[in-house]
């Protein structure tokens, strides 16, 4: 399978700011697993294709305020085209079937701190995600799943903490939330 590549990135020369820009493009795939390929009763499944995608993205990572401040934020789409699924055939048996187009749309962002108070050490950190992943094309036999939510996936990931070091004595400190 042929899966180019493509990234750009700039630098731009701004005083005071370290930030950098970039733009990626990408194909890829995913074969089956072994399980995938097989039916339940051992039998190799001819009709399993890989899964085949494009990736789109763009963002941003730098340091601000001389390098004490963090910062990382991208957008990205990524459409997947026989998507793998596994069909209930019975109870407790499965079969791996292509599950027609899916598109993921989403968002990341990081920030991060260094910050100093005498022998004490502070890092605070947030990270958060948005996405959005959805069946483009999804029919399997008469039922259109089209349109639904991808099974699986959280809309939104967020975590905050801070970690800490003083003398030797190290803690972190963290929650998270997981829509």
């Amino acid at each position: 399978i042929w899966s180019p590549f493509l990234s750009l990135y700039y630098y731009p020369n701004w005083q005071n700011l370290d930030v950098s820009f970039y733009g990626i493009a990408s194909h890829g795939f995913a074969p089956p697993t072994l399980e995938e390929t097989l039916t339940p009763d051992g039998a190799i499944n001819p009709d399993i294709q890989p899964e085949r995608g494009w990736n789109f993205e763009m963002g941003s990572r730098g340091a601000l305020s001389d390098g004490k401040l963090l910062y990382n934020i991208s957008i990205y789409s990524m459409q997947i085209r026989d998507l793998l699924v596994a069909r209930r055939t019975d109870f407790d048996q499965f079969v791996g079937i292509n599950a027609g187009k899916t598109i993921h749309n989403g968002l990341e962002l990081s920030l991060s701190a260094d910050l100093n108070y005498g022998e004490w050490s502070f890092q605070p950190f947030f990270y958060y995600t948005f996405s959005d992943y959805t069946f483009d094309e999804f029919i399997d036999g008469e039922q259109d799943f089209s349109g639904n939510e991808l099974t699986g996936t959280a809309r939104h990931i967020a975590s905050a903490g801070v970690l800490f070091n003083c003398n030797g004595w190290y803690g972190n400190l963290n929650y998270q939330l997981v829509d």
